[in-house]
């Protein structure tokens, strides 16, 4: 379980909360935030961009449970080098 560097994308409606329950998820797994934004999109949605230092398996349980949010569109994530 090597920690990497990841960043999450999540597209969906700006409401508080949706953001309670996406900080819920990384506090409960207790994976520390180095940032979040969140920003509209071109199409009026919001964008939350997460990057956080975990294993693989940890961001992975993060995404699958962001993506059972009913007003998530997609959830995405990739590693930083």
């Amino acid at each position: 379980m090597e920690a990497q560097r990841f960043t999450v994308t999540a597209l969906g409606k700006n409401r508080i909360d949706i953001l309670n329950r996406i900080t819920s998820l990384y506090l409960q797994k207790n994976i520390p935030v180095e940032s979040f934004v969140l920003s509209q999109s071109e199409d009026g949605d919001s964008k939350y961009q997460i990057c956080a230092n975990t294993s693989q398996e940890a961001i992975e349980r993060i995404v699958s449970q962001m993506n059972n949010i009913i007003d998530i569109k997609s959830v995405q994530y990739s590693a930083i080098a």
